[in-house]
């Protein structure tokens, strides 16, 4: 946990805040985002086949599926292995976008990869919500 706060991960040492409450609000939501980044490492670790519901909203399982395409490559290797809404197969998508290579004899991915892929994964996904939401309220469509 202190290595995924501390420096390679989020750097809360480094925050300038004045207030000690501030400080507290920061440090509560740094070690929900780094409790994330546990439960993804350790999904690759079991067995078992629990729901990404767990962790993120559907629109962001929708997202996953569109992005599948551009993470996974053209061979049998570098496909997800994973059950489809799992969160192992949310896991292999996120190391992907941390700059694992997806390739089992490199291992697994570490922590401050998985956190470094979430943190990609975030801004995607607000992007494309973001953009889905301003063309879902514009009738651009319409002539």
């Amino acid at each position: 946990m202190f290595h995924i706060i501390k420096t390679k991960g989020f750097c809360i040492e480094s925050a300038q805040l004045e207030k000690g409450a501030a400080l507290k609000k920061l440090c509560v939501m740094t070690m929900q985002a780094a409790l994330t980044v546990m439960t993804l490492k350790l999904s690759l670790q079991n067995q078992h086949k629990i729901k990404a519901s767990l962790i993120f909203p559907e629109e962001y399982l929708l997202f996953f599926d569109i992005l599948m395409g551009d993470l996974e490559g053209k061979t049998a290797k570098l496909k997800n292995p994973y059950e489809r809404g799992t969160i192992k197969w949310t896991a292999w998508a996120i190391a992907r976008l941390g700059g694992w290579s997806g390739y089992s004899s490199q291992g697994p991915p570490g922590y401050i990869t998985l956190k470094d892929g979430l943190d990609r994964f975030n801004d995607k996904v607000e992007t494309y919500l973001s953009v889905m939401k301003f063309f879902n309220k514009k009738d651009v469509y319409k002539d």
